[in-house]
């Protein structure tokens, strides 16, 4: 198949859809492979402001009520933004295209109307999470409406998907479970620009330099607990945050392209990998991915240690933890700790695309 045109829905909003968060890397890495090994003469991306619909603006209106009430991450709130998505309306004169991609779980109850419209092209599930952890957690949703979206969601994938692609080898056993009839293809997000050469800075060695990506939930009192013990043992410790202001850190609101984003990392020995949530789940990743090309060690706090670990990887459950764990290292177990996870990734990556293009070929 030639000049495919490829059609995505895209749950979030138009304004949001370059957004730098592990959830869009993921998109834009699945896009990018396509086009590096296939002919694709268009995208066209449909966001949720596209498909909107007089009872899906109203249940917006709710929630944003609700919101200011009750607070940003109460149950009701939460279930208000998920029940969103399922009423939202099919836009007739969007169906031109040879493959459809649904990327996330909500994306999916964003077209559940238009889905029987597409049943002669090929239709893709991009999902990056557990779709009962993230965003239909118990936690987080009115039980009742949590259940009526699984029980949706699982009809969907039975009589529309071809293809479920995952980002964790931890979902990929768990969706196995729930569809095992579907083709399901295990696709990492590590994701290297083509004009970013990894690591390519040599790093500091009279100090030790921490990142830190924004959508964490790092606190100022963990940044200066940490300061203040390791500088004891490196002498100087920065810490640089990207995105999120943070007391204690240097402060870098954001970077125009991944190359930049990779380059500033790479300039790094450590990253940090910490939970926004506040319950294990799966997830994307890409943090941990993105520290390993800027050939970073990982420091990972507990709710975030599912998915793929890393060879130099140290998981703690809280700063005095972390710092227990680091009390005998030096510079030179960052710089060789940091090469070792970049091999790993890199030759993750190329099997992962390699099972990737040899199974999506059989399709197209």
């Amino acid at each position: 198949m030639e000049g495919m045109k490829i059609v995505v829905f895209n749950w979030r909003k138009e304004e949001n859809i370059g957004e730098f968060t592990g959830l869009n890397a993921g998109l834009m890495y699945l896009l990018e492979l396509l086009r590096t090994h296939w002919k694709i003469d268009d995208v066209a991306m449909i966001t949720s402001d596209k498909m909107e619909s007089i009872e899906s603006k109203g249940i917006a209106g709710f929630r944003r009520l609700s919101s200011r009430i009750l607070g940003p991450n109460n149950k009701i709130t939460n279930t208000l933004r998920e029940l969103r998505f399922s009423k939202m309306k099919c836009r007739d004169d969007i169906l031109d295209g040879e493959i459809l991609i649904i990327d996330h779980i909500r994306a999916l109850l964003m077209g559940s109307h238009c889905l029987s419209n597409f049943r002669n092209k090929l239709i893709i599930l991009h999902v990056l999470d557990y779709f009962e952890e993230y965003p239909l957690a118990k936690s987080y949703m009115i039980e009742y409406f949590r259940k009526l979206l699984i029980k949706n969601i699982k009809k969907l994938i039975n009589k529309y998907i071809d293809i479920i692609i995952l980002n964790s080898r931890r979902d990929l056993y768990i969706y196995r479970e729930i569809f095992p009839k579907k083709t399901i293809i295990y696709l990492p997000t590590i994701y290297l620009p083509n004009d970013y050469v990894p690591c390519a800075y040599e790093k500091p060695k009279d100090k030790l330099i921490i990142n830190i990506v924004h959508r964490s939930n790092v606190s100022n009192n963990f940044i200066n607990i940490i300061i203040n013990y390791m500088q004891k043992q490196f002498g100087t410790v920065l810490v640089r945050s990207i995105g999120k202001p943070i007391s204690g850190a240097q402060y870098i609101p954001w970077l125009p392209t991944r190359k930049d984003f990779l380059d500033y990392l790479s300039q790094g020995h450590a990253g940090i990998n910490f939970s926004i949530q506040h319950n294990y789940q799966s997830g994307t990743n890409v943090k941990r991915y993105d520290y390993a090309l800027a050939c970073n060690v990982v420091f990972t706090q507990s709710l975030s240690a599912t998915g793929e670990q890393l060879p130099f990887e140290i998981v703690f459950i809280d700063e005095y933890d972390l710092l227990a764990k680091l009390y005998d290292k030096d510079i030179e177990f960052f710089i060789n700790g940091g090469k070792q996870n970049l091999k790993y990734v890199l030759e993750l990556r190329e099997k992962s695309i390699k099972n990737f293009v040899n199974i999506f070929s059989k399709y197209i």
